[in-house]
């Protein structure tokens, strides 16, 4: 292989240039090129640059010759097309992974949007159940209301019922017989007669039968088409000290006041109230005879 030397003096002499006019050019001596030619000296990278400027070369032709340099460049030229070739195929990769990440990126979309619509559809799917349930959940409370209101009426009908056929086939029970007081007047009265519902009995005398007295007028109506009913009337004529004793033993009795719960007026004033027991549930009255007469 030749040398830096031989290359420069071999190119030199194809340019038929001296040494005297190469070395002008370089801005140095005739020596200096000798130098170099005859392999002496060898030029720094800058000189070399300079060298193959003014001899129409490049520095590889100057290092290793024109064959050298021929095959450099074809390994260039190789090296340079197979990393057109990496490029290229890198460019092709790079295409198919955009490719690739561009179908995954649709797929991850289209994906989101099927998750997106089927969370809408359960979404309509559970409001459409809550109302529904509501729906139904009204029907319920409006049959359970409609079917209360219908049993109440049912009840309130046939507890009418019972109680119209209670009145129509409860006896009425009278009795004008003043032998028969003691049976419905008093703690030892029948049972159905006892305890009139807690009525305090304490007006009506013990007995309609005793000496200096008499039952002119006596009548007992009992009836009992759902609770029981009582009604008494009595009428007694009194000798004078019996009157007065009856007269005594009812101004010892805690009379009420009547506050006209049952509209009773337009009393006989030949009549005057002896004494009287009333309440918003039952009322007795005696009114006794002005004299005994």
């Amino acid at each position: 292989m030749a040398t830096v030397g031989e290359n420069i003096r071999s190119r030199r002499l194809a340019l038929r240039m001296t040494q005297e006019e190469l070395a002008a050019k370089l801005y140095t001596t005739r020596q200096t090129v000798s130098n170099y030619e005859q392999g002496r000296s060898e030029p720094d990278l800058e000189t070399l640059k300079l060298l193959a400027e003014q001899l129409d070369t490049d520095a590889e032709t100057l290092l290793y010759g024109p064959e050298k340099s021929a095959e450099r460049n074809a390994g260039a030229v190789q090296a340079l097309t197979r990393a057109e070739a990496a490029e290229a195929e890198l460019a092709r990769t790079e295409e198919a992974a955009r490719k690739r990440l561009e179908q995954s990126e649709s797929a991850a979309a289209e994906e989101l949007a099927r998750s997106e619509s089927a969370a809408r559809k359960l979404e309509r799917t559970v409001q459409s159940e809550r109302r529904e349930k509501r729906r139904m959940a009204v029907v319920i409370v409006a049959a359970a209301v409609l079917a209360a209101v219908l049993i109440r009426l049912l009840m309130v009908s046939v507890l009418g019922n019972l109680y119209l056929w209670d009145q129509a086939e409860a006896e009425v029970i009278v009795s004008s017989d003043p032998a028969r007081y003691a049976d419905y007047i008093g703690g030892a009265a029948l049972a159905d007669y006892r305890d009139k519902l807690d009525m305090d009995e304490g007006i009506f005398p013990e007995t309609i039968n005793g000496a200096g007295m008499s039952a002119e007028a006596f009548q007992m109506v009992y009836y009992d088409p759902w609770d029981p009913q009582y009604l008494c009337c009595l009428t007694m004529r009194y000798e004078e000290d019996t009157y007065r004793r009856e007269l005594e033993r009812l101004a010892e009795y805690p009379s009420t006041e009547y506050l006209g719960y049952y509209g009773v007026t337009g009393f006989n004033e030949a009549y005057r109230p002896a004494g009287f027991d009333a309440s918003e549930e039952n009322a007795y009255r005696v009114k006794m005879l002005g004299s005994a007469e």
